[in-house]
């Protein structure tokens, strides 16, 4: 064939296996730390909590004047817990099919308390929308220390 060819792919073989091997000892090196400063420092012990109960929507609609599908309304937290990060999440609809949901964060809810927010859905136009076009509010996640 070329001389010289099979030099080429040797050296080649060698060079990729000296990249695969630092990376896997890249890796390594970087789950030993985070599992050495874990022990070191405890972590963050946080606790999350899908679909939770003890919240509730009030005054929200729908802006009909903004490009894109924009709802705001004000959260309530009726629980006995303060939490840190609350996901409001509204689900989207044509008719009955569901088309796309859209998220945003609410931080630091305090229990007993309210919380405006403004939730706008990039992916989804907010003007000349069909008739049959639904939404459903909400919360997707809420985490707290």
């Amino acid at each position: 064939m070329f001389p010289g060819y099979q030099a080429d792919m040797k050296k080649l073989l060698v060079y990729s296996l000296i990249a695969f091997l630092t990376g896997v000892c890249f890796s390594a090196g970087l789950y030993l730390a985070n599992y050495v400063l874990e022990a070191a420092f405890g972590g963050i012990d946080r606790n999350y909590i899908d679909h939770p109960a003890g919240f509730e929507f009030r005054n929200y609609r729908r802006l009909t004047d903004e490009e894109t599908f924009t709802i705001e309304g004000e959260l309530i937290n009726t629980t006995d817990a303060a939490w840190e990060r609350v996901l409001v999440q509204v689900d989207i609809y044509a008719g009955t099919a569901y088309m796309t949901y859209c998220r945003t964060g609410v931080n630091n809810l305090e229990m007993n308390s309210s919380r405006h927010f403004r939730l706008q859905c990039r992916v989804t136009s907010g003007i000349n929308l069909p008739d049959n076009i639904s939404y459903k509010l909400l919360v997707a996640k809420a985490e707290r220390d």
